[in-house]
Order: C-alpha cells, then sequence, then structure tokens
C-alpha cells in the first residue's frame, strides 16, 4: 500500500528534562511547556520525562521573571533526548539556564 501514513508508525521518543540541585533559594518550581502543552511542574534536583515524535518542538520553560525557550529537533534515529538546566537567582526569582541539549 504504498507511502501512506500510519500513526501506528509513529515513533514516540522519551524526552528527558533535568533541573540540576541548587542549595540556595531554588525552591520555586518552574512550569515547563512542549508545543503550548504544559507537561510539569520542574523542581529543584528533579527531572520530568515525556514522550515526543519526531520533528521540531518547542520547549518553553515558565519563570516568573523570564520565559527560556529551547528549539529542539528530533529524529526518528534518536533513542532519547536529554535536556540538562539549573536555575539562577534573577532579580525576583529563580530563572532556568540550559546547560546542554543530548541527542542519544
Amino acid at each position: 500500500m504504498g507511502n501512506e501514513n500510519n500513526i501506528h508508525n509513529i515513533k514516540n521518543i522519551p524526552l528527558t528534562i533535568f533541573r540540576t540541585k541548587k542549595i540556595m533559594g531554588f525552591a520555586i518550581p518552574i512550569s515547563v511547556f512542549i508545543d503550548n502543552n504544559k507537561i510539569g511542574d520542574l523542581k529543584n534536583g528533579k527531572s520530568i520525562e515525556c514522550f515526543i515524535n519526531p520533528g521540531k518542538h518547542k520547549v518553553l520553560f515558565n519563570c516568573i521573571e523570564k520565559d527560556v525557550i529551547q528549539d529542539i529537533v528530533v529524529d526518528e534515529n534518536n533513542q532519547k533526548v536529554e535536556i540538562i538546566t539549573h536555575a539562577k537567582m534573577g532579580l525576583l526569582a529563580a530563572v532556568i539556564v540550559i546547560d546542554n541539549v543530548i541527542y542519544k
């Protein structure tokens, strides 16, 4: 049947977002959105995992002081994707810094 797109053939890739633990004042959770859909709150020293389809995605970290956006491009050959972050103190609250995006 040719080159039909079948939803059952779409490979879901695990995405893990880590927030490195900091000692001073980083108890405020940061809301994480992928393609405008909230996947959870990223707490100090914790991680969030979800599954995404291959393609281009926008990961948004919603902070009180400043939102941070990270574009990622996932391909069907990726086994998983990891985003390593940490929070630093801004003027009012914690702000997320992207340390690394790892495609495995």
